[in-house]
């Protein structure tokens, strides 16, 4: 489930509502952007690094508590861990790892494995169709419990 919600909210959380980027003031800094996204809950602070994939995050809650979130990424740009630093000073993380099969340049298939702060492994099967042009168009996951997510991605650049 958490994988679910982590996948779909690193999708459109940019497209959200009452969202603001601005740039660091620290370009020699890896973090060159960063995101506000304010909502009822708080504000969350997202840092995106040169290649626009979020460094860390910053999530506060309404009475000002800070939980932390630090992503790294394969050499190929894949997320492969989120190790997550508690308003109560526990740590946690998610690690990930990757099998994809491909259909001439374009990924059709990935398999991520979750492994939570629990030692616990979910495997999530991601199917991805493509339009003619090679843009995403269409995931489909499925979970080890056998749960399918669908989601229909519009691409705006080519109509």
């Amino acid at each position: 489930m958490k994988g679910r919600i982590l996948f779909l909210f690193l999708t459109i959380f940019i497209f959200l509502p009452g969202c603001s980027q601005t740039s660091s003031e620290q370009e020699d800094s890896e973090d060159l952007f960063q995101v506000v996204v304010n909502s009822d809950n708080g504000q969350t602070v997202y840092y995106l690094n040169k290649d626009n994939q979020i460094s860390r995050c910053e999530l506060f809650d309404l009475s000002g508590n800070k939980t932390e979130r630090l992503y790294t990424y394969t050499a190929s740009g894949d997320l492969e861990s989120i190790v997550i630093n508690s308003a109560s000073g526990e740590t946690s993380g998610l690690y990930f790892t990757y099998e994809s099969s491909r259909n001439d340049t374009n990924a059709v298939k990935k398999i991520i494995t979750q492994t939570t702060s629990r030692a616990e492994n979910q495997k999530i099967e991601c199917e991805y169709k493509c339009d003619e042009f090679g843009n995403v168009t269409e995931i489909i996951q499925t979970d080890s419990n056998g749960n399918v997510q669908r989601k229909i991605l519009a691409n705006i650049l080519n109509g």
